[in-house]
């Protein structure tokens, strides 16, 4: 058998085990800039201390998959660095229009607390509402 039919025949495979991650547009706009909020979130936990909030505008695909992430407002390198994995590798629902799923551009805000012991917390690893609001949204 000839070594090129069976590369062929392993990369057909791969594609049908690949999970579909729906429909991924280009990735978000690179001039926006998301709005501040005025007031921080109260932490539930009295030993926390609000650190501040990374925001992250992100690409969701039809199928809820984040296809992409970009801080639009950060800390610092390695927290940004850290929430753009994160966010990476959430799984959303997906925005919806008349019904439809559709892939969106969202904004999010990832909130950090600092510790008594000094350490730097988030109190989720994916948002609390993952389906955003039409406001939020930006449908393709």
């Amino acid at each position: 058998m000839n070594l090129n039919v069976v590369w062929l025949v392993l990369f057909l495979c791969s594609l049908g085990l690949a999970e579909n991650k729906g429909f991924c547009p280009p990735p978000a706009p690179t001039n926006t800039e998301s709005p501040r909020k005025a007031e921080h979130p109260a932490s539930t936990d009295p030993d926390k201390k609000y650190f501040g909030t990374v925001t992250v505008l992100t690409v969701v695909s039809d199928t809820g998959y984040v296809c992409s992430a970009r801080i639009t407002h950060g800390l610092n390198k390695e927290l940004d660095k850290k929430t753009a994995l994160m966010v990476k590798g959430w799984h959303l629902d997906p925005a919806r229009k008349n019904g439809k799923a559709v892939p969106a551009i969202v904004s999010l805000d990832v909130n950090y607390w600092t510790t008594s012991k000094g350490e730097i917390v988030t109190d989720t690893s994916r948002p609390r509402s993952s389906v955003p609001s039409a406001e939020d949204t930006v449908h393709y």
